[in-house]
């Protein structure tokens, strides 16, 4: 190992030894703690040199003689009950000093020590021990002996000694860092690693613990401990790595100590990375600048490190360079052809880019690394949806259902919902019914332990039993959701809204679809109720306000509409219909200058929706101001060819303002894609009765009327048809 010419020889770490223990005997202390201090690097924990430090203070600092006494004491407690026969020592340590000694308040522990282990393979925050399985019965013994504070390290615990030996352990422990552990003094910590290495196979590993101000670099080679204490500027993590880089940036032929330290750098890219998107503008500017920095480090002591090139993957999505996201991607999994997560982000940007092919292809990749992975199952059923391979999306998504426990319904809940937002109806609705069976068969498991709903006493459980009715509430929400939204059951769509109240009376979102389905069937005050009740509940939600104003807009309450028309941007400015409601109430008032101010302010928020257009052009004919009319409904047809209103408008601009012909080709492609709208025959009748082509006229007056009868008074009164209204053709078709 690159480790071993870093190491003092036996001899020299003995002469030292003697060096200090004759200065300890000479008082010489200040001499002997400095030489103490070189020692320590190689050997921190010698009992018997700490007991002679400790003596040696005892006259002159009794502060100290009680750190190593109780460093001592930690690693092996024959040397307190020395201490307590040792006149030097007695003379200055009174008995309450070494009470507190043997309670442990003077002692420090930690839980959260940090394993990372370099050789022989680089591993991140754990540490793989094997040991030789022939020798499993001695391992098992020292294992025994260790306090169980220590053992518990070790994945091992006094009270599973019922448990055959296979069963504790095979060949190998595994120690992670800042695991779920009691509290552990580092020094016996440490010298259990001594203790085992007899029976260890090669490794290389840190050890440290944030609350001290050094990294501890251990070694265990043909059996032989040996170890390397790299001193920092403090005790945080960031300290101790700036100490490892000086050693890599020394040693940069130890590739795997340059992969470690270019891992950690990672590691820290990836905390920010989970950060970015969560906070205001300017941090995230900020973290972008850190990660960047992090991740130059990460290449620089690895530049084949998949994890960096990952990290900058991740970061370049969140940029929206998916070009060199893909490609940074591409390179993690041709370094590292296991990394789940590659590939995985690797299918979500070709399924953004419609690629569902190549999406299906990483999927399946990342499902061989991850079997396990929920997640994976419900995307590749979606991908196969967009593939229309609907045998193997039922498959995934049954693995779904199948897979989630009984008490994690919640997970298929927001499966379906996202089905439902994707208009994947009819695969919702299975996951719908998944959670009412894994709700119910929890529900069972619980009353089974003897749990009831109503019981004070189970506080927990009673809102377990109330979550179950929650998720299920929520579940006939989506549904009913499907039946109105999709199907326009509506009545079946209510039945569904109901039990979902009946489930959780309190459920603001439930109110809101329970109006928005008799709005729906034209009940307009059950409606306007529910909505109220929404509102009671939430008041931040805009929808059910801005619906209440569609009610309004409908009763033609216009100023009512306006009111809460205005509370909707309060609560959600990027709403476009607010906007659209106000104006279109202003328009019903035939306030039409402050109409346009209101859906001018609708453009500017939205320039890419054509509703905004469409209003300005209406006002501006009615307002008979054709020319800046027809521009607003022109741009409203480039936005949306499908408005036939703004493309019939735009063609009764360019009559009234003489463009004829223009007229007549705009008013032919409204007549071919929506035959059935009456104002392009109208409008078109128009045109030929002002440029003298009568019998087209009459035709055109014909075919109105056809499309809607209720126009008959408005033709008798067309100023446009002065010049054939007497004509006996034009009376003899009002009186057909």
């Amino acid at each position: 190992m690159a480790f071993r010419n870093r190491i003092k020889s036996s001899v020299d770490l003995r002469n030292e030894y003697s060096e200090i223990i004759k200065l300890t005997n000479q008082r010489a202390m200040k001499e002997a703690e400095k030489l103490y201090d070189q020692y320590s690097v190689f050997e921190p924990y010698n009992p018997e040199l700490l007991y002679h430090l400790a003596k040696g203070f005892a006259k002159s600092n009794k502060k100290k003689t009680l750190e190593y006494l109780t460093l001592v004491y930690d690693i092996d407690s024959i040397y307190l009950d020395k201490a307590r026969k040792e006149n030097t020592i007695t003379k200055f340590i009174e008995e309450i000093d070494f009470e507190e000694i043997l309670s442990g308040e003077l002692s420090r522990m930690w839980n959260n020590i940090d394993f990372n282990q370099i050789e022989p393979d680089v591993i991140q925050d754990n540490i793989h021990l094997y040991f030789d399985k022939s020798k499993k019965d001695k391992v098992l013994e020292i294992i025994y002996d260790l306090e169980d504070r220590v053992s518990d390290f070790f994945g091992w615990n006094n009270s599973w000694e019922d448990r055959s030996m296979d069963e504790r352990i095979d060949d190998c422990f595994v120690l992670e860092s800042n695991c779920d552990r009691t509290y552990v003094k580092y020094a016996q910590l440490f010298m259990a690693f001594k203790k085992l290495s007899p029976y260890c196979e090669n490794i290389r590993f840190i050890m440290s613990s944030e609350p001290v101000s050094y990294v501890d670099e251990i070694v265990i080679e043909d059996g032989v401990f040996y170890s390397f204490r790299h001193m920092a500027k403090g005790p945080y993590w960031d300290d101790k790595l700036e100490v490892m880089e000086q050693l890599a940036d020394q040693l940069t032929s130890d590739i795997n100590l340059c992969t470690y330290v270019s891992n950690e750098w990672t590691g820290w890219a990836d905390l920010e990375m989970d950060y970015i998107g969560k906070e205001e503008d300017e941090t995230v500017s900020e973290r972008i600048v850190t990660v960047e920095k992090y991740l130059s480090k990460a290449f620089h002591y690895n530049p084949r490190n998949p994890e960096a090139y990952y990290q900058r993957g991740r970061l370049y999505t969140f940029k929206g360079n998916k070009k060199e996201a893909k490609a940074d991607f591409l390179q993690t999994v041709t370094l590292d052809n296991h990394h789940f997560n590659a590939y995985y982000n690797l299918s979500k940007l070709e399924y953004k880019e419609h690629h569902f092919d190549l999406a299906l292809e990483y999927l399946n990749k990342a499902q061989e690394i991850r079997p396990e992975y929920l997640d994976l199952y419900f995307k590749r059923g979606r991908v196969y949806l967009k593939l229309n391979d609907l045998e193997h999306a039922e498959k995934d998504f049954e693995t779904c259902i199948e897979k989630v426990k009984n008490h994690n319904a919640s997970t298929l809940l927001r499966y379906a919902n996202t089905l439902v937002d994707n208009k994947h109806y009819q695969q919702a609705e299975g996951f719908y019914a998944g959670v009412f069976e894994k709700n119910k068969s929890y529900t069972e498991e619980l009353k089974k332990r003897g749990i009831k709903s109503n019981d004070p006493s189970t506080n927990f459980y009673t809102n377990l039993f109330d979550k179950v009715k929650r998720q299920n509430s929520d579940a006939y929400i989506g549904l009913s959701l499907i039946e109105g939204d999709y199907k326009h059951a509506y009545e079946k769509a209510l039945k569904y809204i109901k039990q979902a109240i009946i489930l959780n009376s309190e459920s603001a979102i439930a109110w809101y679809n329970q109006g928005h389905v008799y709005q729906n069937l034209g009940k307009l005050d059950k409606a306007e109720m529910s909505y109220d009740k929404s509102i009671k509940l939430d008041e931040t939600d805009f929808r059910p306000f801005h619906n209440k104003s569609m009610i309004y807009l409908e009763k033609k309450d216009y100023e009512e509409a306006i009111q809460l028309a205005n509370i909707v941007p309060k609560k959600e400015p990027q709403h476009l219909d607010s906007f659209i409601v106000k104006g279109n109430a202003l328009y019903y008032l035939k306030r039409y200058k402050r109409a346009i101010q209101v859906y001018k302010k609708a453009i500017m928020h939205f320039p890419e929706s054509d509703m905004g257009y469409h209003g300005v052009g209406l006002c501006y004919s009615w307002l008979k101001k054709d020319e800046e009319a027809l521009e607003y409904n022109r741009k409203a047809g480039e936005l949306n060819p499908n408005n036939y209103f703004a493309l019939s408008n735009l063609g009764n601009n360019l009559c009234n303002l003489g463009r004829y012909n223009e007229a007549l080709k705009v008013l032919d492609q409204v007549i071919a894609s929506t035959p059935g709208y009456y104002h392009s025959y109208y409008v078109k009748a128009c045109v030929y009765a002002l440029t003298g082509k009568k019998e087209q006229a009459f035709e055109m007056i014909k075919q109105t009327l056809k499309c809607d009868p209720n126009q008959k008074e408005n033709l008798r009164k067309e100023k446009d048809f002065k010049e054939i209204r007497r004509l006996k053709e034009f009376k003899k078709i009002f009186e057909e």
